[in-house]
């Protein structure tokens, strides 16, 4: 928690139907339900009978108490009771599960005071056949129990097909992945990848899926076993965390990759393609279960915003796909931006690839954070093969690949903001001078000396930090003593942590009688004494 104040689908596709969902390092889930989507007048397509619940902590803590303080399970009566449209009520991801059950919730995602987190208190709502779920929606939001009420959005996935296949991987060249590869991670890090399922049994993930579950609908017709869009989470799980030197295939960003697989599928007959639904009790499940990063190959919208809060609070890096409409993102996700990291996609100048240019199909505007390589891409298909697809699909685990081989740097003093950080610190800057709205802060860069520096650090300093002291990268010591007052002998001190956007990181001088060594990133000059 921060100190200040989540497929498996098994998508075996020689094997198994894409529905057919293994639970076995997962709790049981409501069995799948037949449901239909709508389109809402701004052209928002959602699941048309189910509603997601937020009730407030008061409301939440009196339901979930008994006299003398025990938990007890919810009388689902008294929620459904809040509205005459809702016949049932529903946990569909881990900590709305053991809210209604009486169960305690996983014990990184519990508050110091007790108080029941939002991600506990959220719940769907299942409406009676024919309701006016827009109606229902805003009567909700009246009742002075509930704090909040979303539609239950269903996405279309950010690639665009592509048949050329290049049978190579001009990506991590290009973005310095291949002397990234030269600095050894010293941790694990789990990135949740919320999509169309993943073949666990293809080669690449021997050994690096560490949860799967299923959470799709399935509303329109016999759905196919295969198809472009239902290899897309294949794919993408790939981009970020196949093997590498294996003697196969292709290679992911870090063999400190752990992969958490939750699956969305849905097939809607009507437009010929896979559709995600339930991202929302996705997203929250791969909080609940231990996710660092959570790839979000689609474009989020405003009914998550509780779900990227809720990651946001339990130090979990969400990156999502700007999409593949050539328009603007209107900033949108301004007053949580800092908890997201945004994705356009860029094209390669080659064979060979010597340079990156913004991808006409991406999306820009205000929303945008970074952009990587999203053309032309090589990774993961079912049937334990490999071929290319094309978007901000493909972009988006490029960043969170490199974002999770930041992070097992150096697991104890980085975390998910300063994974965020730390890549924008590191990426080129194209286009117009500093942050644009074809590239954000600039195309995806992994440079070897920066995170050889956060790979030795033993502390962070910063003189420019106004932050609370800790010693990690996002909170650094302020001063050197301060810093020598609380590492051991022989401490490396990484003297320009934090704060990136200074030119030049000033100490006074001092006399040093503890052996340490002292050290820098080597993007900005440090200067000790006059």
């Amino acid at each position: 928690m921060r100190a200040f104040p989540v497929l498996c689908t098994l998508c075996l596709v020689m094997f198994a139907a894409p529905w057919q969902t293994s639970h076995a390092q997962a709790p049981a889930r409501p069995p799948q339900r037949t449901l239909p989507k709508t389109t809402l007048p701004d052209g928002r397509t959602v699941l048309a009978n189910e509603l997601k619940v937020t009730l407030k902590e008061a409301s939440a803590r009196a339901l979930a108490l008994d006299v003398v303080g025990n938990r007890r399970p919810v009388n689902r009566a008294d929620l459904r009771a809040l509205h005459p449209q809702i016949q049932a009520i529903e946990g569909r991801h881990t900590c709305s599960r053991r809210w209604l059950n009486g169960e305690d919730i996983p014990p990184h995602l519990r508050k110091p005071d007790g108080s029941i987190p939002r991600i506990a208190r959220n719940f769907s709502a299942v409406l009676l056949p024919g309701s006016d779920i827009a109606a229902v929606r805003s009567e909700l939001q009246r009742n002075p129990d509930v704090e909040r009420v979303d539609f239950k959005p269903v996405v279309h996935l950010d690639s665009v097909p592509n048949d050329t296949n290049y049978g190579r991987q001009w990506a991590p060249p290009i973005i310095g992945l291949e002397t990234a590869w030269d600095v050894p991670g010293r941790g694990r890090i789990r990135v949740a990848v919320i999509d169309t399922g993943v073949q666990i049994s293809h080669p690449e993930f021997a050994g690096r899926i560490v949860f799967d579950d299923g959470y799709a609908d399935f509303d329109e017709g016999d759905p196919p076993a295969s198809g472009r869009d239902f290899d897309h989470g294949t794919h993408v799980a790939g981009i970020i965390g196949a093997a590498r030197n294996n003697n196969q295939g292709v290679a992911g960003f870090s063999n400190d990759i752990d992969l958490m697989v939750l699956n969305c599928a849905t097939w809607s007959a009507s437009s010929n393609r896979w559709r995600l639904s339930n991202t929302d009790d996705a997203m929250d499940d791969a909080v609940a279960n231990g996710a660092h990063i959570i790839n979000c190959s689609f474009s989020l919208g405003p009914d998550l915003e509780d779900e990227v809060e809720a990651a946001y609070d339990a130090s979990v890096l969400v990156v999502n796909a700007a999409g593949n409409d050539s328009g603007n993102i209107n900033g949108s996700w301004e007053s949580i931006s800092v908890a997201l990291l945004t994705v356009t996609a860029t094209m390669s100048n080659g064979p060979p690839a010597t340079d990156v240019f913004d991808a006409s199909y991406s999306n820009f505007g205000p929303g945008v954070d970074i952009a990587a390589p999203g053309t032309g891409i090589w990774s993961t298909v079912p049937g334990s093969s490999y071929g290319s697809m094309q978007g901000t699909s493909m972009a988006t685990p490029q960043v969170s690949g490199a974002a999770a081989l930041i992070m097992s740097m150096n697991p104890l003093l980085i975390g998910d903001e300063s994974a965020r950080h730390l890549l924008i610190r590191m990426a080129e800057d194209k286009g117009p001078a500093g942050w644009d709205q074809q590239y954000g802060f600039g195309a995806l860069r992994l440079r070897q000396s920066t995170l050889q520096a956060c790979r030795d650090a033993t502390a962070f300093v910063s003189s420019a930090s106004t932050a609370p002291e800790g010693g990690n990268y996002d909170w650094p010591w302020r001063s050197i003593p301060a810093a020598l007052a609380n590492v051991p002998n022989g401490a490396t001190l990484i003297l320009n942590g934090g704060v990136r956007d200074v030119p030049v990181y000033t100490y006074p001088a001092m006399r040093i009688t503890k052996p340490c060594k002292l050290s820098a990133i080597p993007d900005r000059p440090v200067r000790i004494g006059p």
